[in-house]
């Protein structure tokens, strides 16, 4: 049996948060989706507050937690999807500097006057 505020209205609450948010503050859009499947679990599954619709709360934002924490990781340590940064050993082959001659070329350097 299907309960209509639990199963289908915190579904919903939770799909309005992440839609309002994402156009209003987009800023604000990972802090409550983390805040939201965090207040959901906490209160509702731990601690037995606000019953069943709580719990579903928490539930329904925890793919939009996830996936805002896994961004934040992502974000923090530099690596945007599969493009990682070359190895070691193949950025040090490169030469570091070229001294003792210039690291650039003068103007007109090659240009001979006719």
């Amino acid at each position: 049996m299907i309960r209509w505020v639990e199963d289908l209205g915190a579904p919903a609450l939770v799909a309005a948060a992440d839609i309002a948010t994402d156009e209003l503050k987009p800023t604000w859009n990972r802090p409550v989706g983390i805040g939201l499947a965090a207040a959901g679990y906490i209160l509702g599954g731990f601690l037995g507050m606000g019953g069943t619709f709580v719990k579903n709360i928490g539930i329904a934002a925890a793919p939009w937690a996830i996936g805002s924490i896994y961004q934040y990781v992502k974000e923090s340590s530099g690596v945007s999807g599969r493009a990682q940064r070359a190895p070691v050993a193949s950025r040090l082959s490169r030469p570091i500097s070229r001294y003792p001659a210039p690291a650039f070329e003068t103007p007109f350097e090659g240009v001979k006057l006719v």
